[in-house]
């Protein structure tokens, strides 16, 4: 698993067509090639699954979330093999999604073995229409892969910002105008479950404090604007992010929903602006770190043992409740956020991010003194800008007195 890890964004490019990439249908159950380089649906993001015989690949869509699997459905006339499709991670463990990268002879490019013992493979390699993705088994007679099962992958180097949604495509003629003027079949009604994320961005699994609506239509701006509704927050201060399965990674959403063919229900996280959680949604490892007062004798929560982290440098920060301290970020470098989580017991491993430099620092050897006092009342009169909050401050030989900073 050395071409792939954990979280990264990748694209996958045939290797026998060359400029044809895997492409997550807009249907949101189809795969099939296409040349369209830029567009979101032919980004992948990985999510590495630790299974009690190894590591096995598994791929979501960056546009829709839903996972890449294999399916026993016999293809389609023209095609090789059996149906690939996307699905939901729906149990702990589905065969179907599950991936082996293996490398493909001398040259570039790997293939992808599912569970199941086929390959991912693409079509059209004499009729360029017919541009359907399936998974067919290998020629075991004579020991030879098809070389339309050959994949390159490409990591895709992300932008230092959190994705945001696009300014809406101006429409000439409003969806409910257009169906009574032209005589337009309105768009299907689809099930929304919705939950608000905490704060710091963790919410319920399973049923509690989840909600039910519906919209008509696939417009994502349509979307948002009754989610923050629900949630008594404007269009522009929240972010949503759709889960495909109950085990399934969050994804940020940012394009419209897919048009036909997703029959569930869709299931999404509502992360509110201006939280942690907001500035890089679903995408920490474990649990929050955060400061805190100490005052209790005893608080395993700042309790830490420092480890030494193998025959290099560093240490490893583990928390008396067996996590650790790891950073995160370390593809999407707006991702600053600090956390803690537990190591991969089963393979005996540590996240690199878990892994801390102690750096000394020489102190002066003058007491620190506080700094000139900056002038903030006379801009409260000048520019009306909001005075501080009152703060209560305790200190000896008085019960308590209130000051604005």
């Amino acid at each position: 698993m050395d071409r792939f890890y954990d979280e990264q964004y990748v694209r996958l490019r045939n290797r026998e067509l060359d400029k044809y990439y895997l492409h997550a249908d807009d249907d949101g159950v189809g795969v099939s090639i296409s040349q369209r380089r830029n567009s979101l649906n032919v980004a992948w993001r990985v999510h590495i699954y630790h299974a009690a015989n190894g590591p096995y690949l598994l791929l979501h869509s960056a546009a829709y979330g839903r996972y890449l699997a294999a399916t026993a459905t016999p293809a389609p006339a023209l095609y090789h093999g059996f149906r690939a499709e996307l699905r939901d991670y729906d149990q702990p463990e589905v065969p179907e999604i599950m991936w082996l990268d293996i490398r493909a002879g001398l040259g570039r490019g790997v293939l992808l073995q599912n569970a199941r013992d086929r390959y991912l493979r693409a079509n059209g390699k004499y009729l360029r229409w017919n541009t359907g993705v399936t998974v067919e088994n290998r020629d075991i007679v004579n020991e030879k892969v098809s070389a339309m099962m050959r994949w390159i992958v490409e990591p895709i180097a992300l932008t230092e910002r959190a994705p945001r949604i696009s300014d809406p495509i101006r429409a000439r003629l409003p969806e409910d105008l257009s169906v009574v003027v032209f005589g337009r079949q309105p768009g299907a009604w689809r099930g929304i479950r919705f939950v608000q994320a905490s704060n710091e961005g963790l919410y319920n699994e399973a049923g509690q404090g989840w909600a039910t609506d519906h919209i008509r239509g696939r417009s994502l701006y349509y979307l948002r604007d009754k989610l923050a509704r629900r949630v008594n927050q404007q269009p522009d201060g929240i972010a949503m992010c759709i889960r495909a399965g109950r085990y399934g990674r969050l994804t940020p959403l940012v394009v419209d929903l897919p048009r036909s063919g997703w029959g569930d229900i869709y299931q999404i996280v509502v992360i509110i602006s201006g939280t942690p959680a907001y500035a890089a949604p679903a995408l920490y490892h474990g649990f929050r770190a955060v400061q805190r007062d100490y005052d209790h004798p005893v608080v395993p929560e700042i309790m830490w043992l420092d480890i030494r982290a193998g025959l290099g440098r560093g240490v490893l920060l583990q928390n008396g409740g067996d996590r650790y301290l790891r950073a995160n970020g370390k593809y999407l470098r707006w991702n600053s956020g600090v956390t803690v989580e537990s190591r991969d017991i089963e393979n005996e491993k540590v996240s690199s991010m878990m892994r801390w430099i102690v750096e000394p620092i020489d102190l002066a050897e003058r007491a620190p003194r506080i700094p000139d006092p900056i002038r903030a009342r006379l801009s409260v009169i000048v520019f009306g800008r909001q005075p501080g909050p009152w703060r209560g401050i305790r200190f000896p030989q008085a019960d308590s007195i209130a000051m604005r900073v």
